[in-house]
């Protein structure tokens, strides 16, 4: 079952950042964007919790009608955090300076990266303090929830930047406005 619910995140995952990378463009405060999908994937994990308390494999398998609620929330979990990384990664990247962009950006996949890493065998210390496996997903959900406070109570901080976040800095070219100014390279 590790298999499918991989092969099930990563589509999540990819759909979510699609998504996210068509229609962010679109909107004033990509900031806001992340704050709405990172409160989803909150709600995601609440839900993948609730799903999961009683879980046992069906019979017909993974990919059977039966499992469909367990498929449903793995896969909206994937997607709000797809949603919620492309418009963080792209205000990095328009806030980095040209000199040094490269570096802030390989810097940050090794953090992802790491922190990934921590978050698998931090699943440990949940159920070395007698959680069942189940309750990780609430764990997830209420970092989750943290970070949204975070996120809203830094909100008027990072848009007074000097490069605020407000930018258009995915999909200039979707832009439907035909007034709006031109996309000017870099």
């Amino acid at each position: 079952a590790m298999v499918q619910c991989i092969s099930v995140s990563s589509i999540g995952a990819g759909l979510g950042s699609l998504v996210a990378g068509i229609i962010v463009g679109r909107f004033r405060d990509s900031f806001s964007f992340a704050g709405v999908a990172v409160g989803g994937n909150a709600v995601a994990w609440l839900l993948a919790w609730l799903v999961l308390r009683n879980y046992q494999i069906p019979e017909a398998g993974f990919f059977s009608f039966s499992n469909l609620p367990l498929i449903l929330v793995l896969t909206l979990s994937a997607f709000t955090n797809g949603m919620f990384v492309v418009p963080l990664m792209a205000a990095l990247q328009a806030r980095a300076p040209d000199e040094i962009r490269a570096k802030i950006m390989g810097a940050s996949n090794m953090t992802n990266g790491g922190l990934a890493t921590f978050g698998a065998l931090g699943i440990l210390l949940p159920m070395g303090l007698g959680l069942e496996p189940h309750d990780v997903f609430l764990v997830f959900a209420a970092l989750q929830l943290a970070l949204v406070i975070f996120m809203w109570r830094r909100r008027g901080a990072i848009r007074a930047e000097a490069n605020p976040l407000t930018e258009d800095v995915l999909t200039p070219a979707f832009s439907d406005d035909p007034s709006a100014p031109p996309v000017k390279p870099d």
